[in-house]
């Protein structure tokens, strides 16, 4: 029983330290609030050969981000772009959901929302008149 007592108390001093140390530690993770950001964002078609969008489209879209203050300051110095491939979609109207997995991340960010959440385009074969074709063969 003494031994057990001694092994308790010994180095009581470090044990305290330690205790302390990770209730400290403990708080600061536990009460760390990840931050809210909204970025606007450009999105970029892209298109089959030979096709063209036909309607007005939004260019970008408004993104709503969470997460760590460095994670957002790496998210921030990024390039902000969308890639949407329309290289399979045949001609014709088409509604698009703008996916959170084509936007490139930082470790620690996430998107809350992104705004408008779907795009309208109208996908049309781009067809050459007679005078753009003699225009490029000179």
């Amino acid at each position: 029983m003494n031994k057990v007592f001694e092994w308790i108390f010994a180095n009581g001093t470090f044990k305290i330290v330690a205790l302390v140390v990770s209730i400290v530690l403990w708080m600061t993770i536990m009460g760390r609030r990840d931050l809210v950001q909204n970025h606007e964002m450009e999105i970029q078609f892209i298109l089959p050969a030979g096709h063209t969008i036909a309607n007005q489209v939004t260019k970008s879209v408004e993104v709503k981000v969470t997460g760590p203050r460095a994670g957002l300051q790496r998210f921030t110095e990024r390039e902000r772009v969308i890639g949407m491939d329309l290289s399979k979609l045949k001609v014709g109207d088409h509604k698009l959901f703008v996916r959170t997995d084509n936007v490139n991340l930082p470790l620690g960010v996430k998107i809350l929302s992104i705004e408008p959440q779907f795009v309208n385009v109208n996908l049309r074969q781009f067809e050459l008149t007679r005078g753009q074709d003699e225009s490029e063969e000179k």
